[in-house]
Formats: structure tokens, sequence, C-alpha cells
């Protein structure tokens, strides 16, 4: 079982988000977080604990305007993050990632299993947006919005998926996941969009009305962009 195969589930179990505050490009160290708590104390992912403290990340979804400017807030009562804001300069610079799974892909869950993530979030620190007795917060940048960076050569489609989908192995009776797209659903359509009961003829159209069809309500596993321009 995937992480991808999970969030086509109606209860897909308890969802996870960990952060990391990477300050290692400004002179200090790697701090880790997670607003959850588990049985046992704190959160351990991959090999790496993640301390409890409250925190919210709001704002991250990428509209047709361009990219987020997210803003990360959490409890001032980490003293240790405290120190470490006031002594490099805000964290100006600092890299946040945001890894979200679910809890039993975690170290001592049912499955654990580091690979099984969803998309990882990856900001750079901009600015301190507040500071109180009560919270600390900063706004963030995404990491690929920099100034005279490229983005790697990809086009950006918004009505165009590249990414591969399964195929019918007629000699074994089944079907094979080798590519990007994560749908495993009974559901079947033709390069058409239009509905099939032959897995021979379960072809991806390749556009944002095939991934609909395919996910319904559940999350797209679509690689276009569809706030773009074509």
């Amino acid at each position: 079982m995937t992480i991808r195969a999970d969030v086509q589930k109606p209860h897909p179990g308890a969802k996870v988000e960990l952060y990391t505050l990477d300050c290692t490009g400004i002179g200090g160290g790697v701090y880790r977080f997670s607003s959850s708590i588990g049985v046992n104390g704190p959160l351990r992912f991959a090999g790496e604990e993640y301390s409890p403290v409250p925190i919210v990340m709001e704002g991250c979804e990428i509209t047709s305007r361009g990219f987020p400017s997210p803003t990360m807030t959490m409890g001032s009562q980490l003293y240790s993050i405290i120190a470490v804001n006031l002594r490099l300069q805000d964290l100006i610079g600092a890299k946040v990632t945001r890894v979200r799974t679910f809890a039993h892909y975690l170290d001592d869950g049912a499955t654990p299993d580091p690979s099984q993530t969803l998309p990882l979030d990856i900001f750079i620190v901009r600015r301190r947006a507040s500071l109180d007795f009560e919270r600390i917060s900063w706004e963030l940048r995404v990491a690929s919005d920099i100034e005279n960076a490229t983005l790697p050569r990809r086009r950006a489609h918004s009505n165009y998926c590249p990414a591969r989908y399964r195929w019918w192995d007629q000699a074994h009776n089944v079907f094979v996941y080798e590519g990007e797209c994560g749908y495993s659903g009974p559901k079947m359509f033709d390069e058409k969009n239009n509905p099939t009961s032959d897995p021979q003829k379960d072809i991806c159209a390749k556009n944002l009305t095939a991934c609909k069809l395919r996910f319904e309500n559940s999350p797209l596993d679509f690689f276009g962009f569809p706030g773009s321009r074509d």
C-alpha cells in the first residue's frame, strides 16, 4: 500500500505534518517540530525526532496569481527557537520543509515507511512577521521563487499531465504501475474519456478532465499546472 492509494480512501488514517527548520545556511543548526505527539512522546520519522510544539502553516495554496507567501506560526514557549531567532537575525534565509504523511508510516506506526510522503513543501524564511508572549510568526516564500533563478526545463501546461499512467499486462492480467500517477481505482476510461470495461483500453487522455473522472472527490494526482497559461 502507498500513500497515493491511502488518499483515495474515505478514511485514510491520521494525517501528520512534520516540520524541519534548517538554519545551517545562516550559521545555525537543524530543528524539527510537529504539532502532534505520539503515545510514547515526540514523533519519530525516518530516524529523526520531532519535538511537539503548537505550529500552524497557512496560505500554502498555489493560485493563478503566482507562488504563495505562507505564514508559519508556532508557540513562543519554545525558548530555544526564540533564542535562535534573535541570534540569527529573525532566521531570514533559513529553509523550512513540511512533510505530510500518515501516522501508520511513522517509525512506531503499523507500517513504518519513510518513503511514503505527499510531495514535500520547501520554503525559505522571508521575514519575521510577529513576536509576542504567545506566538512567533514568519512569512515564507517558495524555495524556487528566488530572484534570477530558473525552474527545471519543463513546460508548464495548464491542461496536460506528463505523468506516466498504468498499463495492462495481458500476459499476467494485472495493471502495471511504473510511473508517477498513483491512480489504482476500478473505473476505466479510454483516451477520449469515454467509460470502458476493457482494461486494455484504459488509456489516460492526459488532461484535467481525465484526472477528475478517475479521482472524483479525492485529491487529484495531476502533474500539470492548472493555474498557468499555455
